[in-house]
């Protein structure tokens, strides 16, 4: 009797990369059809004046990298005229600083179409979600130790509503989540094998993270005191092998660092 065939790694990811470009499909047509969220009015407004007068006042509360990334397809693709003042009148929201009013002229009362707009400024958005259903598929396969773990993982991450819902919007939500998610993987990666490599990898993802939300670089402390905590023991116990013998706990930690060299 021949053994049933195992579903291997590209098959799972196959069937994941379905649902994903299935995901991608319906939020897109989502995205189309919705009408501005609250926050995407200040957000969009903020990121169109950040590109053009590199002048941070409006929405200063959050980092800015979120906003510029989703006003580049509106920038290439849209004729928005980011305007402040002119010869017949200036806007009096842009020198108060208010974002929501100011960001309501740039949509609203210019002659461009704002669902065009709108929809162009989500593709980033969409785009970030794409990202974050990778790193569930790669946590999921991390922990689970299978594909099929990791491309359940992605599944449910993808079909949450709350995710599907926000993924579609120029907000921080899933941004947030997304650069958490980067962040503690490339933590992870440093602390099973620190190396130079996977240290700047770390200090990069950290500092991206932060500029998508200042929470993703509160996770920058705890996994770099680990992974130093750990490289200064791991080098006690190649130089002084004899402790070892004292301790089980020191015999398995140097038997598992000898087997990784």
């Amino acid at each position: 009797m021949e053994r049933p065939k195992r579903v291997g790694l590209w098959s799972w990811a196959n069937l994941f990369a379905g649902l994903l470009a299935v995901w991608v499909l319906v939020v897109l047509v989502s995205a189309w059809n919705k009408s501005p969220v609250f926050d995407e009015v200040p957000h969009i407004g903020a990121g169109l004046t950040y590109v053009k007068y590199h002048d941070f006042r409006m929405n200063p509360e959050h980092p800015p990298l979120v906003k510029v990334l989703s006003v580049l397809p509106v920038m290439v693709l849209d004729n928005v005229p980011v305007v402040f003042e002119t010869a017949d009148y200036h806007v009096k929201s842009w020198f108060e600083s208010k974002q929501d009013f100011y960001g309501y002229f740039l949509l609203f009362r210019n002659r461009i179409n704002p669902r065009m707009v709108v929809f162009h400024a989500r593709l980033v958005p969409v785009a970030i979600g794409v990202v974050g259903g990778l790193l569930a598929f790669w946590w999921g396969r991390r922990l689970g130790r299978s594909a099929a773990a990791g491309a359940a993982a992605g599944a449910l991450l993808l079909v949450y509503p709350e995710y599907a819902g926000h993924a579609r919007f120029v907000t921080l939500d899933v941004p947030t989540l997304v650069a958490c998610a980067g962040v503690s993987a490339a933590a992870l990666m440093w602390w099973r094998r620190p190396d130079v490599r996977r240290g700047l990898l770390f200090a990069v993802v950290a500092a991206v993270g932060s500029l998508v939300k200042l929470p993703a670089g509160a996770l920058l402390r705890p996994p770099a005191r680990a992974a130093g905590r750990w490289r200064r023991r791991r080098r006690r116990l190649v130089q002084r092998p004899s402790d070892c013998r004292g301790r089980p706990w020191r015999r398995r930690l140097h038997a598992a660092w000898l087997r990784r060299r």
